[in-house]
This record gives structure tokens, C-alpha cells and sequence, in this order.
């Protein structure tokens, strides 16, 4: 990840809004990061409704709502749900057109060049594979938290993340 301000970071997706979603969310809005620029998609209404209660953050329908437009997309989910995003990713690389159809179905009032622009924009911020270990990016990213007071100091990325194949 580049060095990035805090101000210049216009919107952020957590795909989960479990425990690792909330403290790094917590994190974030103390140094000074609006909620209101933060989408959260997770399949349980109260843990959208605690974060927008806490954060201010905007709760998505779904993920494809959340990382519509996001510079910054964040898989806050279990291991095991990681499957389900890295074909849901795929098949969105693969057939942006027919995902950017269907998500319009669901979602006719957001039809506009606009949104458009912004759901080509979005799909370069997916992984090819979540379950392949960017050690770089995770140390800039942990760089990147430190800086911001996030965290105090960066841990070895072995410490909290792991090769999943």
C-alpha cells in the first residue's frame, strides 16, 4: 500500500463487521476518519447496527454495495468465508459487464455513468487470490497503521496471518 493520509481516504470497505472489523474500525474514526466514509457489508444486521451506532459508518446491503467506489477494500471475514469472496471476485473480473447488470437489477435507482466509472474503477482493487499471503502488503499496510497511531508498532505479518494454501 502507498503512503496514504488519512484525509485523502474518501471511502473504505470492510467486507465483515465482526471483531478484526471493529477494531480497526475503532482505530481509524480515533485518528480522526469519518465513518461516514467507511461502507461495512456483513450478513448480520446487528453487527451493522452496533458499527453505525459506535462509528457512524454506512451499513451496505451487500458486498458488492460496499466496495462500489472504495479505494480501500478490507476482507474482515474468516478464513473460510474467504472461498466465497475470492469466486465471487473471480466471476466479477471475469464477467464485469453481467455483474455490473445483475447489480443494477437489484439496484436500478444507481444506474448512471457515475456508478459505472466507479464499479470499473473498483474491480482492479479486488485480489486475484485472497488465499495467497502478500507479505509486502501486509507489511505496508501494518506501516501504514503505525503511522496513523492505529497501532503501536508493526508485528512480524506471521503473527496475525498465514498462508491459506
Amino acid at each position: 500500500m502507498n503512503d496514504v493520509d488519512l484525509n485523502d481516504l474518501n471511502a473504505l470497505a470492510f467486507i465483515g463487521g465482526g471483531n478484526m472489523a471493529i477494531a480497526l474500525i475503532s482505530g481509524l474514526t480515533q485518528r480522526g476518519l469519518s465513518g461516514a466514509r467507511i461502507a461495512v457489508a456483513d450478513p448480520l444486521p446487528q453487527a451493522l447496527e452496533r458499527l453505525q451506532a459506535d462509528y457512524g459508518i454506512r451499513p451496505a446491503a451487500d458486498n458488492i454495495s460496499a466496495v462500489n467506489g472504495a479505494q480501500v477494500v478490507i476482507l474482515a471475514v474468516k478464513p473460510q468465508f474467504l472461498r466465497a469472496v475470492a469466486e465471487g471476485g473471480a466471476y466479477i473480473r471475469a464477467h464485469p459487464d453481467q455483474a455490473w447488470a445483475d447489480f443494477v437489477k437489484l439496484y436500478p435507482n444507481d444506474e448512471n455513468a457515475l456508478n459505472l466509472a466507479a464499479w470499473r474503477f473498483t474491480i482492479g482493487c479486488f485480489a486475484a487470490d485472497p488465499f495467497v499471503l502478500d507479505v509486502a502488503k501486509y507489511k505496508s499496510f501494518a506501516e501504514f497503521l503505525v503511522k496513523w497511531g492505529v497501532i503501536a508498532k508493526a508485528l512480524p505479518v506471521g503473527e496475525y496471518a498465514v498462508q491459506l494454501r
